[in-house]
């Protein structure tokens, strides 16, 4: 076909059924009926030559070429949105605008309540996104516009392309129950190195140092329980006698949640590291991702870091 002629309107239609899965989600987005929502798909299909979407029990499933599609097509349609904005300016109060942000498990509990509570009172319209994402596919999904920002600790980005922006340096610590009977006030290395640990195995997970540090002391930590994810770890740790070494700034935040939980610091020295918010170079000036990153620093300095003091 003629790309001139492409109706760019389809990309907004292929973008929103990719993202939710489903014809009468993507309608409800975009404030269209299903109908034509089911029209735009026809379109698309033929002019790719390519179903691009198959109906599963999990919703509308991509295709191999529809998965390489949604790269360009979700990257133009931010940099559109990006030159409208910086002409007209970026207001939150009426912006329908998906933000999306990548972090880890540990950064939802950390930070996602207090980023919420603030854009739903200042930006009752904006819609947040949060993506886990292997660290290796972070700086690409940066570059292609696949996320719009990141916030983490202990990443690396090529510098010629990524802007970043310190929000606070933590460090590790155990946790532990609350009345553990063999483990008070303090935590000596025989006892931690005696103690029966949890160690979450998350591919989302960007934390890995610890490990790191007693190899090289000639130590390792006695691991009993493995898991893939963080959801149910003050469970786990409120009811055992088992150790987990997390940021202190989410142990803080678990042991504030949970009434039977306590943090100790460690018996070993641990380097601190930097919690960071990265974006994008080509972001810079935008005014959107001006505002998202003026919300996270903001939202971060008032109500987390403030929490460690």
């Amino acid at each position: 076909m003629n790309a001139n002629r492409f109706d760019l309107s389809l990309l907004r239609v292929f973008v929103a059924v990719f993202e939710t899965r489903s014809v009468s989600a993507a309608a409800e987005r975009l404030l269209l009926t299903q109908p034509t929502i089911s029209y735009g798909l026809s379109k698309l299909r033929h002019i790719f030559e390519d179903p691009l979407f198959t109906r599963a029990a999990q919703g509308m499933m991509p295709t191999a070429l529809a998965e390489r599609l949604y790269i360009e097509f979700s990257a133009g349609l931010n940099q559109i949105l990006s030159a409208v904005e910086s002409a007209h300016g970026f207001d939150e109060r009426t912006s329908e605008r998906r933000f999306r942000i990548a972090m880890s498990e540990l950064g939802e509990v950390l930070f996602l309540p207090s980023l919420l509570e603030h854009v739903r009172l200042k930006a009752p319209q904006v819609e947040i996104e949060i993506v886990q994402s292997l660290v290796a596919d972070l700086a690409d999904q940066l570059a292609n516009g696949q996320v719009d920002a990141v916030v983490g600790g202990n990443l690396q980005f090529p510098r010629a392309q990524t802007q970043s922006i310190t929000l606070f340096t933590d460090r590790y610590v155990s946790l532990l129950r609350r009345d553990h009977p063999g483990i008070g006030r303090k935590l000596s290395l025989d006892q931690f190195l005696d103690a029966q640990h949890v160690h979450v195995a998350s591919m989302y997970s960007w934390h890995h140092q610890v490990d790191s540090v007693l190899r090289s002391l000639g130590a390792a930590r006695k691991i009993s329980v493995q898991l893939a994810r963080f959801i149910s770890l003050p469970y786990i740790i409120a009811r055992t006698d088992l150790l987990v070494t997390l940021p202190s700034s989410v142990a803080r935040v678990l042991v504030e949640a949970h009434g039977n939980l306590k943090m100790v610091e460690l018996p070993v020295a641990m380097p601190t590291f930097d919690v960071c918010l990265y974006w994008h170079e080509r972001h810079q000036a935008n005014s959107a991702n001006r505002w998202l990153r003026t919300v996270i620093h903001d939202v971060l300095r008032d109500r987390v870091v403030s929490r460690m003091r």
